[in-house]
């Protein structure tokens, strides 16, 4: 039962995830912190690769990165997209 209720929450997750990946539907910029975009779409990825149990990620972010003015939901498609050469996303 435990099990079903981590599932259900992990559901939960990332539906959220999705929404707000969605409601950020516009081209307009502004400045971000690029540690969050890039956590932001790692929580989603993360959610994905969960399934498989042979997949490890590690991530290692720099701190204290200047704001970017970028377009958040273009920022988090380039992270998502996958990368030929590597097999990966980029």
């Amino acid at each position: 039962m435990e099990i079903l209720g981590e599932s259900v929450n992990r559901v939960y997750e990332t539906i959220d995830q999705l929404l707000d990946f969605s409601r950020n539907g516009s081209s307009d910029k502004t400045f971000v912190n690029l540690n969050d975009v890039a956590s932001d779409t790692l929580a989603l990825v993360r959610n994905y690769l969960d399934r498989f149990k042979c997949i490890n990620l590690h991530t290692s972010l720099e701190e204290n990165l200047p704001p970017t003015y970028a377009n958040k939901n273009q920022l988090c498609q380039v992270l998502m997209k996958p990368d030929p050469e590597r097999g990966a996303g980029s």
